[in-house]
């Protein structure tokens, strides 16, 4: 596999597992996973279209350039709904003071979990790694796979026919008076291989 595209679904993967990291830290209750709300899922989804993206087609050479722009924005995408959500912790925090007591205690010391920055360092490392690692080489320049077998040339003697009989004239024949069609064949014997 093409070490762009081993890039790409190691980094998806990431992206993926981690919505099963803490996305908010509590201080007595302790981490709450990204698998509790919606947006943990969506993030899910879009590490989950690289890597799939990632396994399509020939697996030797780079991602087509299509493939590798919307795995790209997917990443980028994810990136920018982590973003958000650990700047949506300070206005939760806002609109809940005042409620219960619980909630003056515990939503101060609310804090976004380390699940949140692996999605953003996902999100944004996916289209690095993945413009960093294209090969420049053109499909015909590169290395030829484990499949495929070397070819020996062939020497120019070996593709000539062995020694013929000269077909165009022959011992019997008269040679033909100059200015007349039969000179031709004289003349073309000499191309021919003996």
């Amino acid at each position: 596999m093409n070490k762009q595209r081993i890039a790409v679904l190691a980094i998806a993967v990431l992206g993926m597992t981690a919505i099963f990291m803490p996305w908010m830290e509590l201080p007595i209750l302790g981490g709450v996973n990204g698998t509790n709300n919606a947006l943990g899922w969506v993030t899910f989804g879009l590490f989950a279209l690289p890597a799939l993206l990632s396994m399509i087609g020939d697996k030797s050479g780079n991602m087509k350039l299509g493939l590798l722009i919307l795995a790209a924005v997917s990443g980028i995408i994810a990136a920018l709904l982590g973003v958000l959500t650990i700047s949506e912790f300070g206005n939760v925090a806002d609109e809940m003071a005042g409620e219960n007591l619980f909630d003056d205690l515990i939503l101060p010391h609310m804090s976004p979990g380390y699940g949140l920055y692996v999605v953003i360092i996902a999100g944004v490392a996916l289209p690095l790694f993945g413009l960093l690692l294209r090969d420049s080489r053109k499909p015909a320049e590169a290395a030829p796979s484990a499949t495929m077998k070397r070819v020996r040339p062939v020497p120019a003697e070996a593709m000539l026919p062995k020694s013929q009989p000269d077909r165009w004239a022959s011992d019997t024949e008269e040679k033909a008076e100059p200015g007349t069609k039969d000179t031709d064949k004289e003349d073309w014997s000499r191309f021919m291989p003996k």
